[in-house]
């Protein structure tokens, strides 16, 4: 007679147990459920066990349900937003104190996401690519740089320095007013006037 490995007595029990729950799968989650509000604690550890075990596994699953029931977790954190809204306002309210120069960083890169579209990684890469220095005047960046973009088409050219960027401004980002700008600062060298006191 040929004798059966424990790990072949294990993978035989393994499927057998596979199909019976494949047969019976409304059953098994009855009694699952049951099971894990009856031992909270013991599920929970379970489930990270298993998590950290299969975690790509974990991961794909999550983003596929997450895709399909998008509104629904919408609805759901709105709905815990307004029932624990004291809680988060009183926790963000600590954090900001606690916290001033992170703050006014996650402050920034909220503020550039909303108004142009740039993630806090792509701003990196911009600076990295000025080598961080301005686009117009060439310096290092002193303070945070300003995010230069077309009014027209919305479209991000750069980042400059606050003095460039408030020239760019103040001169309607048109061409033709500062080759003008560029003539009369020319021509404004050769003259040799006196001003009285």
């Amino acid at each position: 007679m040929k004798k059966v490995s424990l790990a072949q007595k294990q993978r035989q029990h393994n499927e057998l147990s596979r199909r019976w729950k494949l047969k019976h799968s409304a059953r098994c989650l009855t009694l699952n459920r049951r099971w894990c509000r009856q031992n909270p604690e013991k599920a929970r550890e379970t489930k990270r066990k298993w998590v950290k075990n299969h975690l790509k596994q974990h991961t794909a699953t999550r983003l596929r349900w997450k895709s399909k029931n998008l509104k629904k977790i919408k609805r759901a954190y709105k709905k815990w937003y307004i029932l624990n809204f004291e809680k988060i306002k009183r926790i963000s309210t600590q954090w900001r104190k606690d916290n001033p120069q992170a703050y006014r960083e996650s402050f920034k890169h909220s503020i550039r996401k909303h108004r142009y579209g740039v993630t806090k990684e792509q701003f990196k890469i911009l600076l990295k690519n000025q080598k961080g220095k301005c686009g117009i005047c060439k310096k290092r960046f002193k303070n945070t740089p300003c995010i230069d973009h077309c009014h027209k088409t919305e479209k991000i050219r750069g980042l400059l320095c606050r003095k460039c960027n408030f020239g760019l401004g103040t001169f309607n980002d048109n061409s033709r007013i500062l080759n003008q700008a560029i003539k009369y600062l020319r021509r404004a060298k050769c003259l040799k006037l006196k001003i009285s006191k």
